[in-house]
């Protein structure tokens, strides 16, 4: 953290609304902090029929319209290490 800066990120949640949801209800409450869960959904629930593959397509699509992107390969090793870790971020 530094002064005067900030971190904005976005997540996009394809599907399982309701299981997101269920873990941040456990979070906010934890934090007792107020936090309406109607706030959470998925694409999904609006458009049954999309797929995650689909949707990051059009997160590179849209950005491919603003900015020259550059394909990059991750080396091996970091992919295998990625791997290795998924089981840890899998709610």
């Amino acid at each position: 953290m530094v002064r005067r800066g900030w971190l904005f990120g976005a997540v996009i949640v394809v599907s399982d609304s309701a299981r997101v949801r269920g873990v941040l209800e456990g979070v906010y409450s934890a934090l007792g902090t107020g936090w309406n869960p109607e706030t959470v959904g998925a694409i999904t629930d609006l458009v049954s029929s999309v797929t995650t593959d689909q949707v990051a397509q059009a997160v590179l699509d849209a950005y491919a319209d603003r900015f020259d992107l550059v394909p990059n390969e991750w080396p091996a090793a970091v992919l295998a290490g990625a791997r290795d870790r998924v089981a840890d971020h899998v709610l």
